[in-house]
């Protein structure tokens, strides 16, 4: 169903915009990171190494209205 949305501005009439579309979504994402560290010599020097591991797991959902003119989000 659309409406209007905004507000007139009394000297250029703009502000006003129509919101007739929908959406409805959502997103799943995965991350992996892994690092490897520790002590070592070689050269005639002394070094250093470090491991580490990370996972992420992340998700969501996201819905709202668009504006028929700009595509952008109406609030």
């Amino acid at each position: 169903m659309p409406w209007i949305s905004g507000a007139q501005d009394r000297e250029t009439g703009l502000g006003m915009s129509s919101c007739a579309a929908k959406y409805d979504g959502g997103y799943k994402q995965n991350s992996i990171n892994a690092v490897m560290n520790g002590d070592f010599q070689a050269l005639g020097r002394d070094h250093q190494f470090v491991l580490g591991a990370m996972y992420s797991d992340g998700k969501g959902k996201y819905y709202g209205y668009l504006d028929a003119g700009t595509g952008r989000q109406c609030l």
